[in-house]
């Protein structure tokens, strides 16, 4: 199952084997967002309010339970920061109300995605 949802993710980027190769040297590709997927940006002092946790364990599983589908963790320098994955197609993003904190990320933005075995930090995951 890993394998396909790695190929379907490697399929945003124009080169998808260039994809590939980026989660092979680095753990995390640099896809395009708004051809198969958007990602919501959530900051973690907002997640963490949410899920009335800090601890990483506690805060997966509420997403998991949450959301039904992929986030990616990303803990920059000034925290961290979670990217709920959501179908480009699916109507949402007409829908969400977007603030300054919340952002949906669409056409013409990128993000970094780690490879779908990298569930645990260092790094993006």
């Amino acid at each position: 199952m890993d394998r396909l949802i790695s190929e379907w993710l490697a399929r945003a980027h124009p080169v998808p084997q260039q994809a590939c190769a980026e989660w092979s040297d680095q753990g995390v590709a640099l896809l395009p967002l708004g051809g198969l997927f958007a990602a919501v940006r959530l900051p973690g002092e907002l997640v963490h309010a949410a899920v009335d946790s800090t601890d990483a364990d506690r805060v997966a599983a509420a997403l998991k339970a949450l959301l039904h589908g992929p986030v990616i963790h990303d803990h920059r320098v000034a925290g961290a920061t979670y990217y709920a994955l959501i179908n480009w197609g699916a109507g949402l993003i007409e829908q969400m109300e977007q603030t300054e904190d919340t952002l949906c990320l669409g056409e013409g933005a990128y993000l970094g995605v780690p490879r779908i075995d990298r569930r645990e930090p260092p790094g993006t995951y």
